[in-house]
């Protein structure tokens, strides 16, 4: 049976995308070897699966629902730079998130719960919510990118998440493509 590279994410509107991607340019070219995420992919991540049988899906989209229910909208606040696992050591350049009520961190642990008896364990780590501007392919070189990074003091703005997707990731030379194969409204009921 054909397997399916998922995650569960939220979207991230075009007006924040297209900010994020202006923060890309200028640091573009600034040295090392970074692989810049297409600004059209960028998403918030709140559970990565791999790879998943075809078969599955229905139930992981139905443990989402159940992880979701009575989440309803959140505020999101796109705010700050930073690196895993730092500054001094970077392999991935973020943009920030921010929802100060908590209800992001207990809707990630709540879908991890729920897809847990479907064989996709929690995280070792906590959640840390992020919007992943690029990956470093070779430290050398990266002083420029993490100064001008540290001194961005970027601010995105807010945005209402309404739902959360079941995503596939489709791997091309060109870079990721995703695909949207559930849509599930966070709702207050």
């Amino acid at each position: 049976m054909a397997k399916i590279r998922t995650f569960i994410a939220i979207d991230v509107p075009t007006s924040q995308k297209e900010q994020i991607a202006r923060l890309q340019g200028q640091l573009r070219g600034l040295g090392g070897r970074i692989s810049w995420t297409r600004p059209e992919g960028i998403h918030l991540t709140l559970k990565f699966l791999g790879d998943v049988e075809e078969r599955q899906l229905p139930l992981v989209a139905e443990a989402v629902v159940r992880a979701a229910r009575h989440t309803g909208p959140l505020e999101i606040g796109i705010t700050g730079t930073g690196a895993f696992p730092n500054l001094r050591h970077p392999r991935v350049l973020w943009v920030g998130v921010a929802e100060p009520t908590g209800r992001l961190k207990e809707l990630a642990h709540a879908i991890a719960q729920e897809l847990r008896p479907l064989g996709f364990p929690p995280e070792d780590r906590e959640f840390s919510p992020h919007l992943t501007l690029g990956r470093v392919k070779d430290p050398r070189g990266l002083e420029q990118v993490v100064r001008a990074l540290q001194e961005a003091n970027f601010s995105g703005g807010t945005f209402v998440a309404r739902e959360v997707r079941v995503m596939k990731s489709d791997l091309k030379p060109t870079g990721a493509e995703y695909t949207a194969l559930h849509h599930i409204p966070l709702t207050s009921e």
